[in-house]
């Protein structure tokens, strides 16, 4: 039998926190932080439905700074190690 590694975990982030962290707010920040130092080589992910409402706030959030955090954000998921995750795990 061949030994089975653990996946890495993944962690999923909703719209707000992506905004949030866009618009650099410290709690976010922080709560970020405490993930990537208690999961390790896991990963933060953003769920197609989350991407979804980006993109839809992008090019429609009211007021402004909610479309100008989404397209931040969007430009910038990969300086912030986030990944686009539509793979759902093994044993979903």
């Amino acid at each position: 039998m061949a030994l089975k590694l653990n996946a890495p975990l993944l962690v999923a982030v909703d719209t707000n926190v992506a905004l949030d962290l866009a618009d650099a707010r410290d709690v976010v920040i922080d709560s970020i932080t405490t993930i990537r130092e208690r999961i390790g080589q896991g990963a933060l992910c953003v769920t197609p439905t989350v991407l979804l409402e980006l993109a839809h706030a992008a090019d429609f959030g009211e007021p402004a700074k909610k479309r100008v955090a989404a397209m931040r954000f969007l430009r910038g998921h990969r300086a912030w190690h986030f990944r686009f995750d539509s793979d759902q795990p093994e044993d979903y």
